[in-house]
């Protein structure tokens, strides 16, 4: 689109959404009946070390099942059988956990109400008792029974052991040795404290989980709180106390760990719930959650009728010692394009195209249009693609403009549609009819909505839709962007004025991503045109954007480049920043980066490399797909093949 008045691109929407329940609850992440999961990465490998139940809860032994991806879960091995290989114990064996030091294993396990400790030189075991006797027997200076040990190691290398069933938790500094403990026990108290206290440092602060009520109880649930000191207090949670409870088909939901994947700031809990359809406090099920954050730092709650991830997502795999960046991007390791082409009748509808590496692509449907708009204008250019927390609904929202009825430039800047045009879908591939939506009517002497964008906003708990109108304001008539909130994408509220500069420049392709990246400076970046390509970052959608940097350094500027399309690559973890090189007419130009956040690490990618198949690509967005949504796009839409390039 021209320069003074194109239009915004879609962005590839997060998996973190906000989420609905859905009417059958996830799939248990192992097989039979297993409770009280820890959950643990140790090198390329997740492990869990569950309870495995047996009738009134008398069970001897231990086991262990491993995964590289969080997805598939193989059972390893029983690592330790108490009824035969533990002199003081015999039997309710319950709430095992494990942790590394100095390449030993520790593993930590409840049995006759009394702690142990055994020791192995593999996370999988087999574990040999390390004392020959209980390492915490309760005594009189405990306040709470020895059962649910939970240990953690602290970043300046001292260890500590929490336990607890009863009015509050417990723990002991652990010796480095990691078999002994030092000092006095320390009472910790938690707001409504039952057990299986949960210990997790992020970004300098200690966070503190624990379950509520009794394990047989529908209404076993999870609480949270913050401290500055390993050893608390603890202030429990102003905002969302209870972050996991019962919903649905999933009850008794509680007694979990959780799990940073590494050089991320992704985190998944693991946690019980009575088994489905028939199962009570005796017979439990282990399942996989997503645990997200505010910009605050609040936990946001889990719903257990959501999966963990969707069908043919490739999960979190590890790879040289850390997550592959991005969330999305690491399960849904393919791409899709919607984008429109030309000034035609059909190079203004919505086209497809479909790439494995993000740098090969493919038109689809032999390079014609996928869908027509046949209401409004009857063109659509600009899409925005969104994806729905659970990953069975899609949206597509564009502008409601077509230049090839010969009206030209002056009349759909000025006198344009305010409407944008939506599409949705299950499956990418059958859509609805387009209905059109009247976001920007309300705003006085509005000329146009132009190139829409969605993100969701964490804090709200929906969508933030964005879009360019010109308008008039203090005297100036020129593009601003304008924002509007939804949940369904049918009901809209008033559009309020987002973003606007000094002066007569007005402002266009505004795109927002969130990083995810704990490193980060911060939450989300944003690339605007005004006047040059300008990037900003800020940690809240509505609060204070610093500005960046722009392009120029790489010499480019607004005269040179518009239309910023921004995606996570997942086979390298980097980002990739599509920019439209308009004056020239030559197309996308790609650049790539490590890091968002600092323009001056952005670096052309080798053309030669890339090819974005027959068709022009113009102002569109870029979606991660999954294997399976990526194998059904192609079996529904004959392919014109990219041709002979090779990433990079």
């Amino acid at each position: 689109m021209h320069r003074l008045v194109s239009s915004i691109i879609a962005f590839a929407a997060t998996a973190l959404f906000p989420v609905q329940a859905q009417d059958v609850a996830p799939a248990p992440a192992l097989e039979g009946f297993t409770a009280d999961p820890s959950i643990r990465v140790f090198g390329d490998t997740y492990y869990l070390y569950p309870t495995s139940d047996k009738p009134n809860w008398m069970t001897t032994d231990f086991s262990v099942w491993s995964s590289k991806d969080l997805v598939k879960w193989k059972k390893e091995r029983m690592v330790l059988d108490v009824a035969n290989d533990v002199k003081w114990a015999n039997i309710k064996a319950w709430a095992p956990d494990a942790i590394e030091r100095n390449g030993t294993y520790y593993f930590y396990f409840s049995a006759d109400h009394k702690i142990g400790v055994a020791t192995a030189k593999s996370p999988r075991g087999p574990f040999v008792d390390a004392l020959g006797a209980p390492l915490l027997v309760r005594t009189s200076t405990m306040t709470t029974n020895t059962i649910d040990p939970y240990p953690f190691i602290d970043d300046d290398g001292q260890a500590y052991l929490y336990w607890g069933n009863g009015i509050e938790a417990n723990a002991y500094k652990l010796k480095p040795d990691m078999v002994s403990v030092e000092g006095e026990v320390h009472r910790i108290p938690m707001k409504d404290f039952r057990e299986g206290v949960v210990v997790f440092k992020r970004q300098g602060k200690y966070y503190f989980m624990w379950s509520i009520d009794d394990a047989r109880s529908p209404h076993y649930r999870v609480g949270w709180g913050t401290a500055d000191s390993p050893l608390g207090p603890v202030k429990a949670a102003t905002k969302n106390f209870i972050v996991l409870q019962k919903n649905g088909a999933a009850v008794g939901t509680a007694h979990h760990s959780v799990v940073q994947v590494p050089g991320t700031d992704r985190w998944y809990v693991a946690y019980h719930r009575h088994a489905i359809p028939d199962g009570n406090g005796y017979q439990r099920q282990t399942v996989l959650a997503k645990m997200s954050f505010d910009a605050d730092g609040n936990i946001l709650p889990m719903d257990p009728m959501q999966p963990a991830f969707q069908p043919g997502d490739v999960g979190e795999p590890i790879v040289d010692g850390k997550g592959l960046n991005g969330g999305v991007s690491a399960g849904r390791p393919n791409y899709l394009l919607a984008h429109f082409t030309s000034e035609t009748a059909d190079g203004e509808q919505i086209h497809f195209a479909t790439s494995q590496d993000g740098y090969l692509w493919s038109d689809l449907n032999g390079s014609k249009p996928i869908l027509r708009s046949t209401t409004g204008e009857q063109g659509v250019r600009d899409p925005a693609i969104v994806r729905s927390p659970r990953g069975d609904k899609f949206w597509i929202l564009a502008t409601d403009l077509r230049i090839a009825n010969g009206k030209g430039w002056q009349a759909a800047m000025h006198k344009g549609s305010t409407k944008l045009m939506i599409w949705e879908s299950t499956n990418l591939v059958d859509w609805s009819a387009p209905r059109l939506v009247d976001v920007a009517g309300a705003i006085p002497d509005a000329g146009c909505a132009w190139a829409p964008e969605a993100i969701y906003d964490e804090r709200s708990g929906d969508y933030l839709v964005y879009w360019a109108t010109i308008s008039p304001a203090n005297g100036v008539t020129k593009p601003r962007i304008y924002y509007s909130r939804t949940r369904d994408f049918v009901r809209f509220t008033p559009a309020t004025l987002y973003i606007d500069r000094p002066g007569a420049h007005g402002l266009i392709d505004t795109q927002i991503v969130k990083i995810d990246d704990p490193r980060s400076r911060y939450r989300y970046v944003r690339a605007s045109g005004d006047g040059q390509l300008t990037l900003e970052g800020a940690n809240e959608l509505l609060g204070q954007w610093d500005i960046l940097g722009d392009l120029r350094p790489l010499g480019l500027t607004g005269k040179d480049v518009e239309g910023p399309i921004l995606f996570r690559v997942a086979q390298s973890g980097e980002w990739a920043m599509w920019v439209d090189q308009y004056a020239r007419k030559a197309g996308y130009l790609a650049l790539t980066s490590d890091d968002l956040t600092r323009p001056e690490r952005l670096r052309r990618a080798d053309p030669a490399r890339i090819d974005h198949g027959h068709s022009k690509k113009r102002h569109g967005a870029i979606l991660n797909i999954s294997s399976d949504e990526y194998r059904r796009l192609m079996a529904r839409w004959p392919v014109a093949a990219p041709r002979t390039a090779s990433p990079p």
